[in-house]
């Protein structure tokens, strides 16, 4: 009846491309079936492919039936597909996947995105397998910080292959990827510091961040006290080491004894939701390395201008004025990057493929009881169709004898109020874009399941409005030259609001109303309200509100238009490139299917 990973690629499909409408479906052939509405695309003067709903959300996310069917309106023939063998159908027809910016993609590219489909299918499938005696616990019992980051089995819930990687064997994915729930040791590093880039937000030197590393490890404090004095232990992704150890353009580096790898060591780290970034219960720090793998979008290879950012917002949350968005927002936390290191090629700039982040680790020393990373919370069940938030406030009401649709409305007033507003705040009184969308976004609950606290990370994510440059300057502001994060046109304000909105707050709200815990007028009521609210804040900057409530469209980034024209989402130019619009949920109302040919 239903399948998370097909229903996240069908999602896609229908959101990017005008040539799938929304209909009722023909009554002589779906009738007996049950299915009423659908999504519709002609393909010829009388065949028909049809995708019948579940359920259907003016926010922008459904619930697809798990076959799809051709209908030939002639003949009165209706063929239905399982979804392999209904991408196998899509991965002729391209005319199916053209679009009014970047036009027909190329046949091979169209196959190999069905080739990730399928592949990201069966990754899906294996680590359900592998996961199922968990499956109770991930969907219906409360988590700490690192059990959500490591329950992530299906991934982006609008995307054509959410679970697509590169260059992993089933030995490396069992051990390194975070949704199998495993840990593993860092491989370590003797670094002579002639040969390492350095991107420091603050004064504090590198050599203090790497001793904090280790601190509480007594086999690394050994190791790094037999180092020359000129050389500093630094970690590596065991995946990443291998080609650390392949690249050209470090081989003189090995000769010459100035890079050596001197192993696996130290306690075991656990990697988080995005794959390369790890977790140590032990450690003050999280690390982000430069995986030479292709997730979803691109290359997962951190660049010099990402790492800039994070010493840039570094500068930025240490001013005054920064300080005083944190005490206005005591629920609303960062998790910083002051530092960021890169080995060096031969021309002396930091080679990307070696680039390691230090992640302030909030739950260091405390506990991260009932804290979730958002997607985690928002993730369908496998082969139904519910999700773990809808799940964890029906079991909620249920033990507090608590109605439930009046427990989902306390729910979502308060993660507009805990989530939301204060990202909103930071653009619209501070000037800070944070890219707040799914997987960057971190939310601590009460006993009664509302939200209390937001994490927000991912410093490379940010970016800075003209507001900013008028708050904090041009001199805390100078290295935005070198990073390409500072917006002085609206445009940056249509990228923000895709991820803070699209992404975060229209998927929360739609696994409420997708489930009924919210009807869609209930929920309409509750965020035009949320918005008219923020209106009358008259905050300085109020552009993305004013664009929220008055705009009859809302762009909305394309990850299949990423992946059909072989795009890499984090070089390119223009990021606009690849989004399309949305019909505005507040403009849509509560959207009538067509009827269908």
């Amino acid at each position: 009846m239903f399948d998370s990973g097909a229903n996240c690629f069908l999602n896609a499909l229908v959101r990017e491309f005008e040539q799938w409408k929304y209909v009722k479906l023909p009554e002589r052939h779906f009738k007996s079936k049950g299915y009423t509405e659908g999504f519709c695309s002609q393909i010829s003067s009388h065949q028909y492919y049809y995708l019948p709903l579940i359920a259907y959300s003016t926010f922008g996310r459904s619930y697809f039936h798990s076959k799809q069917y051709l209908v030939d309106q002639v003949s009165g023939d209706i063929q239905e597909y399982e979804f392999y063998e209904f991408l196998t159908q899509l991965s002729n027809r391209p005319q199916l996947f053209s679009d009014d910016k970047l036009g027909m993609p190329n046949i091979d590219n169209l196959r190999k995105v069905i080739a990730r489909s399928k592949e990201s299918q069966v990754n899906i499938y294996k680590v359900i397998d592998y996961r199922h005696n968990d499956l109770d616990k991930l969907f219906q019992q409360e988590l700490n910080f690192i059990e959500s980051e490591q329950s992530l089995l299906v991934g982006h819930s609008i995307h054509p292959c959410p679970k697509s990687r590169s260059g992993f064997d089933r030995a490396d994915e069992e051990t390194y990827v975070p949704e199998y729930g495993n840990d593993f040791n860092l491989c370590w590093f003797a670094v002579d510091k002639a040969i390492l880039y350095v991107f420091a937000g603050n004064k504090k030197p590198i050599e203090e961040y790497c001793q904090e590393l280790i601190a509480n490890d007594q086999e690394l404090q050994k190791l790094a006290g037999e180092l020359p004095t000129n050389h500093l232990l630094i970690p590596c992704h065991p995946w990443q080491a291998k080609h650390w150890q392949a690249n050209t353009e470090l081989a003189h580096y090995f000769v010459q004894g100035q890079l050596r790898n001197l192993g696996q060591f130290g306690q075991a780290w656990r990697a988080t939701s995005s794959l390369r970034s790890l977790y140590q219960e032990n450690s003050p720090w999280m690390l982000k390395f430069s995986l030479s793998t292709q997730l979803t979008n691109s290359i997962r290879h951190l660049q010099p201008e990402e790492m800039i950012r994070g010493q840039v917002i570094e500068k930025v949350l240490s001013s005054h004025k920064a300080q005083e968005m944190e005490q206005e927002q005591p629920h609303f936390s960062i998790m910083r990057e002051p530092i960021s290191i890169a080995l060096k090629d031969s021309n002396g700039t930091a080679l990307d493929s070696t680039a390691i982040i230090w992640r302030e680790n909030p739950f260091y020393n405390q506990h991260s009881s009932s804290t979730e990373v958002l997607s985690g919370l928002l993730q369908d069940l496998p082969n139904t169709p519910d999700n773990r938030l809808s799940l964890r406030l029906k079991a909620q009401a249920e033990r507090s004898k608590t109605d439930v649709s009046h427990l989902a409305q306390a729910f979502l007033r308060n993660f507009l109020r805990v989530a939301i507003k204060p990202i909103i705040a930071a653009q619209a009184k501070y000037g800070l874009l944070f890219g707040a969308h799914q997987q960057n976004i971190v939310i601590e609950f009460d006993a009664q399941l509302m939200p209390v606290k937001t994490y927000f990370r991912d410093c490379q994510g940010t970016g800075f409005s003209a507001l900013a440059k008028r708050l904090y300057g041009d001199e805390l502001l100078s290295d935005t030259v070198d990073s390409g994060n500072l917006f002085e046109n609206d445009t940056v304000i249509h990228l923000f609001t895709y991820y803070l909105f699209v992404n975060s707050c229209f998927n929360t709200i739609s696994s409420l109303t997708l489930t009924n815990l919210l009807s869609e007028e209930e929920a309409l009521h509750i965020y035009r309200e949320f918005l008219l609210q923020l209106k009358a804040e008259a905050w300085p900057d109020q552009r993305v509100i004013d664009y929220l409530l008055d705009s009859d469209h809302i762009w909305s980034k394309g990850n299949f238009y990423c992946n059909l024209h072989a795009i890499n989402e984090n070089t390119m130019a223009d990021p606009f490139l690849i989004y399309h619009q949305l019909q505005n949920p507040l403009k849509a109302a509560v959207n009538t299917a067509g009827n269908a040919a």
